[in-house]
């Protein structure tokens, strides 16, 4: 993987394209062989939350084998997040204890996973209240240099606006879940408008969209899987097996015609999202290229800064 497929965030923090998600790993062995593997293919990034309860096995497999595979803390970028149990005052205490559990002096890039608070009500107003106490808690901790980066994670635009207005330090991503029946056109808009980066999960469309005839055309045309075509936005992807890293990996040296980058297709139409929590109708798209601060780029023909990643969940 080259050394220059990254995207600078607005706080100067360089981002790999191309991430390691471990959302369902579980357990120090699973853990271990799979962020072995993920080395070995090529990934510097890695990302992973509070919920998914194996911060601290990432830890000590990273630490274990870095020297392995010739690389030092420097050369990897470690995301993680705020679990919507810890919403409000427990926030700056969780994100603490997640550079903890990691067993490291800092987290490259650190979200608030889900815009709601756990056990209380969606329209509570305490939500709000909530939200903005994490992220007063994120900014300190980003001034005293633990938390490198700091964002947001399933914010509707709503959520996004709301935030730029109050906060002292803009967030610098914003993840939420993007595919060709999820477009988030009015998110992406606010993103390229605040300088936010744009990254995307679940953009296999928990795997159907890689089976619809559309992508499937495209991919047969072009000498590509269905994946690599549905992430040659290069994706931060959730994957298990060694083949999937390795043809992950590939996806940053693919390309696709120039007119599968923007065709237009009714049949890629209808649908909605699988865990946001807004799901509008999508405007019929089939591929889209996001490179930084949330800009789309208009053609795949040559490679591109782009984030984007695939989880399952987030």
């Amino acid at each position: 993987m080259s050394s220059t497929s990254s995207v600078v965030l607005n706080t100067g923090v360089s981002m790999p394209l191309v991430g390691f998600g471990t959302y369902k790993l579980c357990g120090s062995e699973e853990v271990y062989i799979a962020v072995d593997a993920a080395l070995q293919a090529g990934y510097r990034a890695f990302d992973t939350a509070a919920v998914y309860r194996n911060e601290a096995d990432l830890g000590r497999a990273l630490r274990d084998l870095l020297p392995k595979h010739g690389l030092t803390r420097e050369d990897i970028f470690i995301t993680s997040k705020l679990g919507p149990k810890d919403q409000g005052e427990r926030a700056m205490e969780a994100a603490l204890y997640s550079v903890s559990e990691l067993g490291m002096d800092y987290i490259d890039l650190y979200l608030i996973h889900w815009p709601g608070t756990q056990g209380v009500a969606v329209g509570d107003p305490c939500n709000q209240g909530n939200r903005a106490g994490s992220w007063v808690a994120l900014e300190e901790l980003h001034a005293q240099g633990k938390l490198r980066a700091i964002g947001v994670s399933n914010y509707t635009p709503a959520h996004m606006k709301t935030l730029l207005q109050s906060c002292r330090t803009p967030p610098a991503l914003l993840q939420v879940e993007f595919h060709p029946r999820l477009c988030q056109t009015e998110l992406r808009r606010v993103c390229e408008e605040q300088g936010v980066c744009f990254q995307a999960y679940s953009s296999l469309g928990k795997g159907e969209l890689v089976k619809h005839p559309v992508v499937m055309e495209v991919a047969k045309g072009c000498e590509r899987t269905p994946a690599q075509v549905r992430t040659r936005t290069p994706a931060q992807v959730r994957t298990h097996t060694h083949l999937h890293r390795y043809t992950n990996c590939g996806i940053l040296l693919c390309s696709l015609p120039p007119r599968a980058t923007w065709l237009r297709e009714p049949r890629m139409s209808g649908g909605a999202g699988y865990l946001s929590p807004a799901s509008p109708p999508v405007p019929q798209v089939l591929c889209i290229s996001l490179i930084g601060n949330g800009r789309v780029a208009t053609s795949l023909s040559c490679p591109a800064q782009v984030c984007t990643c695939t989880h399952a969940n987030t």
